[in-house]
């Protein structure tokens, strides 16, 4: 059984039904197994489709992302950037 993921509490009452750890790691894995088909098929697929949508109505593609030149990435650090800050090691 994955640590941290299942809910003590949820493992121990399924112990108590089956009596049997092997079958009740079995219930618990088939249940993720089942969670995450259905998230993937209901939500994370009909997601991916809004989205290819929405770059399609605005003539988004590889080309086009790898050309932008509007904002930059707000995490990749410029060393040539002026900031109203000054130089704080001076």
């Amino acid at each position: 059984m994955i640590k941290g993921i299942v809910l003590t509490q949820l493992a121990k009452i399924i112990m108590q039904i089956v009596s049997d750890t092997k079958i009740t790691n079995i219930i618990i894995s088939n249940c993720y197994h089942d969670l995450f088909i259905k998230f993937h098929n209901q939500i994370w697929i009909s997601r991916c489709k809004s989205i290819i949508e929405k770059k399609l109505q605005n003539n988004i593609n590889s080309y086009a992302k790898k050309n932008y030149k509007g904002k930059s990435n707000p995490y990749k650090h410029n060393m040539n950037r002026n900031t109203t800050m000054g130089n704080r090691w001076e």
